[in-house]
Order: C-alpha cells, then structure tokens, then sequence
C-alpha cells in the first residue's frame, strides 16, 4: 500500500465485509496482499481449461471439493481462540482458501534427516530465526504494560497540555502552518488530531484523533498477539531417515500441519560435528504447494508474465523461497562462524510488452467451434446436392453422354467451394476491419479459411458415399460433420491421459 491511510481504509473496509460476498473479500484482500488496482485484480483468466487445475490445492485439501469438506475438528495442541479463529475462517470460501495456504506455515512442521550432531549445527542456525518470532508473542504483555502509561500521557500530562495550547495561539500557529506549507496538514488537523474531547461527544465525520489511533493499535496488538498463540515456532523436528521422514509428512498433510522436509543426503550419520564444504540438501514439500517439474511450460500458450500471485508465484505463497532463504543462512551461519545478516532482494524476470486481447483470447478458444457450426447449413445443401444427383440417376445419365468421372466431380468441388471462399473472404474482412485480428495477415487467414473449406468439401464427398436418398442425407450429414467435431475437443482436453497410438486413430 502506497501509506497507512490507504492500508487503514482497506482492512476497515476488509473488517465491515467480513460476512459479505466473497466477490468483496477476494478485492479487499487482493488489494492489500498484491497491491492490484480498483478492481481487486479480477480478470478474466486466459482460460486454459485443458490445463492442469491450479487451483484446487487452494480451494481443498489434495484437490478435494472445499465445499463437501467438513470443517476442521477441534485441535487440543491449540488454544480455544485458535479453534475458534480456524472454525470462522473456515467458514467463508475466500478465508478458508487463504487459511488453507497459510496454515502449514504457521502451524506445520519441518522435519529433517538425518539427525547428527552436523545436521544439529545447522538446525540450530535456521531454528533462531523461528524463535526470534517469539517477540510477537510477548507484544501484548508489554503492551499491556505501557498502555496505561501512553493513555495518561497522552490525555493528562502537562507537556501535551502545552502541545495543544501552543496550537491554539495565534502566533505560534502562524509560524507552524508556515512550516507545513509543503505539507497537506495545517495546524489546525494536528490540533483535530490532539483533542482530547472523547468520540462520544464529538460530531459524526469528524476529524481522525489519537484516541482512534491508540484504540486501533490496542486492537491490532491484542489480535497480533493472540494469533501468534496460533502460530507453532517450535517447527523443526529430526526423523531417522527420508522414508520415515514421507511416511510422517503423509500423515501431518492430512491436517494441513507440515511445510517441509529437509533432507541433506551428504552428510553421514556419526558423531563427527564437521561439515562438507559444499552443503547439499533437499527440501521436500506437498507438490500442490510448489511448482510442478513434470513440464516445462503450457500446452496453450498466453501471453504474459507468470505474475498471477495465487496460480504461478507457488514457490513464494508455498513458502519454499522462504525456507531456503533461512536454511542457506543458516548453513552459512554454521560454516563461517559469522553472525551476519544478508538481506535479499528479489525479483521477476522482466517481461516484454504485449497486448492482452481478452476478446482475442476467448475467439481462439471458440473459433473453431464457431466455424464447424457455421458450415453446417453449407454441408447439408453439398452432401444432399451429391446424393440426389445419385438418387435421380442423374449422374449415370452424365456419364453414359460420355463425362469424365474426374470432371463431374471437379465440378461439384468448384461449385462447393466458390461459396465457401466467398464466406471466407467475408469473415477475413470483418476480422480485419473490425480489428479482431489486427495483427495477422489477411492472406494468410483468408488461406487458414480456404484450407478449411476444402477438407470440409472433401470430408462432404465422404460422407456422400453412405446415402442413397438426399433427404435422409441432408439431415445425417450436418449431425455426423459435427459429431467429427468433438474427438477433437476430447484429445485436447485428455492430452495428458490419451496415448500417442489413440491420438493417431482419431
């Protein structure tokens, strides 16, 4: 967020529409978390739906229905508060996604192997990190300590007394609004600010003051320091070898209650605390939190950055890039002896500019739907028009006066295509200068549409040869061209699960 103010306004506005639409939530938090415009980042996705469905690690547990899941049972490792916060975030879709994504960082475990007195070095390094946490744990303690001293302060001391007098007089006043000139305040709001009058006593709308202020942050510290009850720092926990260290995570992932493994296959199990020059590890988690290594890249192809926060961006929301971060710190804690701190920046890749065509994006999904359905009305008069010259032995008639039986049947290719091109050539130019396709070549199109309607021709004369009446013809060829249609969309919605012989045979 660009200020407090604008951070302030969302989770007011966030807190107001806590039981409201998800539509409202998913906006408020999208602003907060990713920093999207007005408009929560809601888009219309590139709607790959042959894709693998990204999404289900984060609307259910292994790609479960969310909505037939029951809610979490009753967890006698965690406070009452605990439960009842996870019992209310269950409650809504948008909250229970988001829980689901954060509960094995908060709550989940971290095993590792093998558990050696090497090992232990570093553990012990990566552990600190967890613990140095634990100082949001003890907030509310010294909150509660200094509130009654910020609170006195604030209303009752002589020194604020004089603050507010001080903005009262006129020249005093004069020489501070002089100050704030290069400022959107003026006297005057610090004064509003600093009022002692209480909220209850004071018109609707007026001006923000401390009591707000302190009352709020009394607010957020308490619920900061009561959910950090929620949080498990005592994370890391060593298993004898990798096997047992599956087997365990297995059962934790049925209760959303690990994060990871660490595995460091160099380093032997004995006595010895030394470590090899060059640390290799493994960090183990549940593929749905992580980026997928069985491709390399879409089969259908968008364009634009993988920058979509809850479906590309798995390694920073799955917690892996923080793992490692404070793993390879720890390691090199362990190593060197230092205590430095070396913080990292990073990243995307940057992207080159493109255009994003959401028009475009579903057109090329559907155009070929669009196309076969067209054509239909076109095949029916091709196919009834051949099988009636058959079924009135008119053809016969042609070719006992002596025609080719190559010309008769260039002719009817002729006389099906001209129209064809014709609608062809009609749709390039309302493709074109309708500017839906302004990038792509009109030749090339127009040829794209001809080769489209020559094998529809051509699978017509097919189809021609298993009729001998026109009538029943004409109503089965529209049917049968489109029912060819659909092994199409079976292949590409099954391509990761029809093999290469079954694609050739359709």
């Amino acid at each position: 967020m660009k200020s407090w103010k604008d951070m302030r306004k969302e989770i007011l506005y966030l807190t107001a529409n806590a039981t409201g639409s998800p539509n409202q939530m998913y906006q408020a938090v999208s602003r907060i978390v990713c920093g999207h415009p007005e408009g929560g980042g809601l888009k219309i996705k590139s709607l790959n739906w042959y894709e693998d469905n990204n999404y289900k690690a984060l609307f259910g547990n292994h790609g479960n229905d969310s909505d037939s899941e029951p809610l979490s049972a009753y967890d006698n490792s965690s406070t009452p508060y605990c439960n009842n916060m996870m019992r209310s975030l269950e409650s809504s879709p948008i909250s229970r996604m988001i829980w689901r994504a954060l509960k094995p960082l908060l709550m989940g475990k971290i095993l590792y192997t093998p558990d050696t007195p090497a090992t232990q070095r570093i553990i012990h390094e990566v552990n600190k990190t967890f613990q140095e946490l634990g100082v949001l744990r003890d907030l509310g303690g010294m909150w509660e300590e200094m509130r009654p001293k910020i609170w006195n302060f604030m209303e009752n001391s002589e020194e604020m007394d004089l603050v507010r007098t001080l903005l009262q007089n006129n020249a005093s006043a004069a020489f501070l609004n002089a100050q704030l000139s290069e400022t959107e305040w003026r006297v005057s709001d610090v004064f509003d600010f600093l009022s002692k009058t209480s909220e209850d006593q004071r018109p609707a709308g007026s001006a923000y003051t401390w009591r707000e202020v302190f009352n709020e942050t009394d607010q957020a510290i308490q619920t900061i320091s009561r959910f950090m009850e929620c949080v498990n720092l005592d994370k890391l926990e060593p298993v004898a070898n990798e096997e047992r260290l599956v087997n365990k995570s297995m059962g934790l992932l049925d209760n959303q209650k690990f994060w990871a493994g660490i595995v460091f296959p160099d380093i032997a199990h004995s006595n010895s605390t030394d470590l090899p020059p060059n640390v290799n590890y493994k960090i183990r988690m549940d593929i749905d939190n992580v980026e997928r290594t069985n491709k390399i890249k879409d089969g259908y192809w968008d364009p634009g950055p993988r920058a979509d926060p809850f479906e590309d961006l798995r390694y920073i929301w799955g917690g892996f890039s923080y793992l490692q971060d404070v793993i390879e710190h720890g390691i090199i804690r362990a190593i060197t002896g230092s205590q430095e701190r070396t913080g990292i920046y990073i990243q995307q890749m940057p992207y080159p500019c493109y255009v994003d065509d959401i028009f475009l994006r579903v057109m090329s999904r559907s155009m070929p739907l669009f196309m076969t359905l067209a054509w239909m009305y076109s095949v029916a008069i091709i196919i009834k028009g051949v099988v009636y010259e058959k079924e009135a032995r008119l053809k016969e008639t042609m070719r006992i006066m002596g025609l080719n039986n190559g010309t008769l049947w260039l002719s009817w290719f002729i006389s099906s295509l001209i129209p064809l091109l014709i609608s062809a050539g009609l749709l390039v130019m309302l493709l074109k200068m309708g500017n839906l396709l302004p990038y792509s070549d009109s030749g090339v199109v127009f040829l794209f549409l001809g080769s489209f309607g020559v094998v529809t021709i051509m699978q017509c004369f097919l189809i021609s040869t298993l009729f001998s009446r026109a009538n029943l013809a004409a109503a089965c060829g529209g049917i049968i061209y489109f029912t060819l249609y659909l092994p199409y969309v079976l292949c590409v919605a099954w391509q990761d699960y029809v093999g290469f012989g079954a694609k050739v045979v359709v």
